[in-house]
């Protein structure tokens, strides 16, 4: 080998030791840069009728949180929440009071969270998905009475309403479909139950086939004399 070629050699060596040189801290703090951070926990749900707790687990360098919540309703609502905090929490008595309408939904829930980093590109990847149920109690009716019938107030989501007949012989309940019209005759009463003439009280109670809406507290009670 010549030594001009030892020459050529030589130099092309130190091109390529200088092009490594600079090319691998680049690459090494390129690969750095875009480390995602690590995928926080699938969450766990804590909750009773006012408050609900969403907590995942800590996630080093995360400077925010993203919660994504699935509402039940027909298009499958999304909400998104930010928080600093590894644990979100709605307090529906208090701060989150605002949200309450959005969780007053009878079904299953759906939760993802994942990690947001400085730069967006590092943002982890979303959580394992967890669901918890809401269970929503139907709204108290108020009983009315007129000398014929009785009415009541329209119950949101009711199926059917239950109204219970009491006396110191009888205890009967008559059941009628939901509809606009929240009213009965006593007369009608009366017949279907087979009522005796006397004093008895009413109450009723709005009812739903959802499994996850509960019936209602019963209304006030009212007291009429059938006479004939």
């Amino acid at each position: 080998m010549s030594k001009k070629t030892k020459i050529i050699i030589s130099v092309f060596a130190a091109i390529i030791v200088a092009a490594l040189a600079v090319i691998i801290p680049f690459v090494f703090l390129k690969k750095q840069e875009t480390k995602k951070l690590e995928t926080p926990n699938k969450p766990i749900i804590s909750q009773n009728e006012n408050l609900i707790s969403i907590k995942t687990s800590k996630v080093e360098n995360a400077v925010k949180y993203i919660y994504e919540i699935t509402i039940p309703t027909e298009n499958e609502k999304v909400l998104v929440f930010k928080d600093t905090s590894n644990v979100l929490l709605f307090d529906f008595l208090n701060d989150s009071s605002s949200w309450k309408d959005d969780f007053n939904v009878g079904g299953i829930y759906s939760v993802c969270v994942y990690a947001v980093a400085g730069n967006e590109e590092n943002n982890s990847e979303k959580s394992p998905v967890a669901n918890f149920e809401r269970f929503i109690k139907l709204d108290t009716t108020t009983l009315f009475k007129t000398s014929k019938q009785l009415t009541w107030d329209y119950v949101k989501e009711a199926d059917y309403y239950e109204i219970y007949v009491s006396s110191n012989e009888v205890n009967e309940v008559y059941t009628m479909p939901a509809t606009t019209e929240t009213k009965v005759m006593i007369n009608t009463l009366k017949t279907e139950l087979n009522l005796p003439l006397g004093y008895y009280t009413f109450c009723v109670k709005a009812c739903s086939n959802n499994q996850y809406l509960t019936n209602s507290d019963f209304s006030n009670v009212l007291e009429f004399y059938i006479n004939e």
